[in-house]
């Protein structure tokens, strides 16, 4: 049997124009965590919030708005002067 092949060179190459800011966020981010938060602490917390998004939209929400200040017996909308209304949901 042949011995296995090197990985290929696997640098994150970042070079989009939020590259940099992005870059600085992190790094400031992770200045700022207690050391016993690691990256599955992380991964957990971004798996929690995208799921608790997705049960809002199954739910009904539709705006951003309603993902995180609506409650399932207060159904609001958003009006065109920026104005929590009452939203008939018959």
């Amino acid at each position: 049997m042949a011995p296995p092949r090197p990985a290929p060179d696997a640098t994150r190459e970042l070079t989009f124009f939020l590259a940099e800011p992005e870059r600085r966020l992190l790094r400031a981010i992770a200045a700022r965590l207690p050391a016993v938060v690691r990256s599955d602490h992380l991964t957990t917390l971004g798996v929690l919030g995208a799921t608790g998004a997705g049960a809002r939209i199954v739910d009904g929400a539709t705006a951003p708005i309603e993902l995180v200040g609506r409650s399932p017996r207060t159904r609001c909308g958003v009006s065109s002067a920026n104005r929590l209304e009452p939203v008939d949901s018959g």
